[in-house]
C-alpha cells in the first residue's frame, strides 16, 4: 500500500534522523565543555534576529551532538528531562528532545536512569501540546517491543485512551491510533471504526482511522470521509 500517515510527530522524527544531513552549522562548545549546547536547548524564545525556524533547527542539530556524543550521558539526559517537564518549554522542543533520547540515547543509560525517561514519557502522554502525547507514545511503542518489563498492554491500553478523547488534540489523537494498531491490532480496528461512527472533524484521526480499516476493507484505502 502507497499510502502512508504522515502525522506531524512523524515529521519530527524525520527531521530528527536527518539531522546531520540538514544542518551543519558549527556547534558552540564540545564533547568536553556541553553547556552552551544545554544553555541554548533550555532557551525559551530565539535569540534576537534569529527565527523561530533556525532556532528549531539548531536546537535538533545540538540535541545529535549531546545525545550521541556526551562523556556523562547520565547527566546529560537528566538535564534533558529537566527541560522536557519545565513549564515555559516549547512544544517542539520538547518533542525533539523526547525523539533523541529514544533513537539515540536509550540503549546507553542505567536501568534505574532508562526508568527515569520512562517516568517522564508516561506523564507526557496526558501532557502539554498538540503532538506531546503522540510522541511519547511512539517512544513507549519502542520501548514496549525491545524491553519485556514494559506492558505492551498497558502502552496500547494509554494509546487507545488518547485517540478516543475528545480533548486530544488531532495529531497526537491520529498517532495514539496508530500505536494501538500497532501493539493490538484488533483493538486498533475496533476503535478505528468507533471513530468512524461516532465521526469526527479531524483530519488526522479520519485518515488514521481509514488506513487501519483500509486493511480488513480496501474501499477505505483512499477514502477521506467515508461514513
Amino acid at each position: 500500500m502507497k499510502t502512508m500517515i504522515l502525522t506531524f510527530c512523524l515529521s519530527l522524527s524525520v527531521q530528527v534522523r536527518a539531522t546531520y544531513a540538514q544542518y551543519n552549522q558549527r556547534v558552540p562548545g564540545t564533547r568536553e565543555d556541553p553547556a552552551p549546547m544545554m544553555a541554548y536547548i533550555a532557551s525559551t524564545e530565539p535569540p534576537l534576529g534569529q527565527s523561530v525556524a533556525e532556532w528549531h533547527r539548531r536546537k535538533n542539530h545540538y540535541l545529535g551532538q549531546l545525545t550521541t556524543s556526551s562523556a556523562d550521558i547520565q547527566g546529560t539526559v537528566e538535564q534533558l528531562l529537566q527541560i522536557v517537564e519545565g513549564s515555559e518549554t516549547d512544544a517542539i522542543t520538547r518533542d525533539y528532545i523526547l525523539q533523541h533520547l529514544q533513537l539515540h540515547a536509550m540503549q546507553r543509560l542505567s536501568s534505574v536512569m532508562r526508568d527515569r525517561v520512562n517516568q517522564v514519557l508516561w506523564r507526557m502522554t496526558d501532557g502539554p501540546g498538540k503532538t506531546t502525547a503522540g510522541t511519547a507514545l511512539l517512544a513507549l511503542k519502542r520501548e514496549a517491543t525491545e524491553r519485556p518489563d514494559i506492558s505492551r498492554e498497558s502502552v496500547a491500553f494509554k494509546a487507545r485512551e488518547v485517540s478516543l478523547k475528545p480533548s486530544a488534540p488531532g495529531a497526537s489523537a491520529g498517532t495514539a491510533l496508530e500505536v494501538l494498531h500497532v501493539l493490538d491490532p484488533d483493538a486498533g480496528i475496533q476503535t478505528a471504526r468507533s471513530i468512524q461512527q461516532r465521526g469526527t472533524s479531524d483530519q488526522t484521526s479520519i485518515v488514521s482511522a481509514n488506513r487501519i480499516l483500509s486493511t480488513i476493507d480496501p474501499e477505505f484505502q483512499n477514502c477521506k470521509e467515508c461514513p
